[in-house]
């Protein structure tokens, strides 16, 4: 059985990080669906790379960074050992730490030690701790300093549609608000990509997906689902669900029977970084 605790960061912190999970589990080979998060894991166990199912692969580095995919993927080398504190970042942090090219995250997995300065120290200094309260304590000193007035450079119409993800998580919310927006279609796609890295189109076929899948392990009925979510019909959901999961829906329904199983889908099924 694996362990993890979820724990808040500091208050003016909130804006940009939804959270420090303290994990330590046993991954064994699985595919991880598509999502849309951004994230730094600091590993104080093993170090995996990530095989997409395109055929990239990304080695993996103690502290990295972890943008959106598109695609499942699969970790190597298996089993692996995690033992990591993973840090989920607001959509308007991530672009400040990516210093305005997030694209480079997308499917990729990033040294982090390339942008965040002094970040292996802290990882170690966190190791050494003799709590996790300690570890969240070092964590919250090194971001305070890190994003300290940094939002003040975003241009106007980035930071509008930042301002949209970091709020909303529902995908019609999201659509909704971003149509809103005093942009020609060709121009939000443009800023949408700058600072997700994704088209608005995949961004919210893949949201739409998280959020199904958030309930689906509990609530498995197609039908309904298929109609809640806005497909098509049974056949486009069964698409998609493929598309993002490389499973069909049956067979992820049985990865997801045991609870040690589900917990390693944090980011989607037990809303860790949503505690609210």
């Amino acid at each position: 059985m694996g362990y993890m605790r979820l724990h808040m960061p500091a208050p003016e912190l909130q804006r940009f990080i939804k959270g420090y999970l303290f994990s330590r589990t046993t991954i064994h080979d699985r595919l991880f669906p598509a999502w849309t998060q951004n994230f730094l894991f600091l590993h104080l166990g093993d170090v995996y790379s990530a095989v997409m199912a395109n055929g990239d692969v990304q080695p993996g580095f103690p502290e990295m960074l972890v943008g959106p995919r598109s695609y499942p993927s699969r970790l190597r080398p298996v089993p692996c050992y995690n033992r990591s504190i993973v840090l989920e970042f607001r959509p308007t942090a991530f672009f400040l730490l990516a210093h305005g090219g997030p694209a480079a995250f997308s499917n990729s997995i990033v040294n982090a030690q390339d942008y965040l300065p002094r970040i292996s120290e802290i990882r170690k200094e966190a190791a050494d701790s003799k709590s996790e309260i300690r570890a969240c304590e070092s964590l919250n000193r090194y971001f305070n300093a890190y994003f300290r007035n940094a939002d003040a450079t975003i241009p106007e119409n980035k930071k509008r549609i930042l301002d949209t993800l970091d709020r909303q998580s529902d995908f019609r919310e999201i659509q909704k608000e971003l149509d809103a927006l005093p942009l020609s279609v060709r121009h939000l796609r443009q800023l949408f990509a700058e600072v997700t890295g994704l088209s608005p189109y995949l961004y919210l076929r893949i949201r739409r997906m998280e959020q199904m899948l958030a309930e689906f392990h509990q609530n498995p009925d197609i039908k309904y689902l298929t109609r809640i979510y806005d497909f098509y019909d049974q056949s486009h959901f069964i698409r998609e669900f493929r598309r993002f999961t490389g499973m069909r829906p049956l067979q992820f329904l049985d990865d997801m029977k045991k609870e040690e199983e589900r917990t390693l889908h944090y980011n989607l099924a037990l809303h860790f970084f949503d505690p609210e």
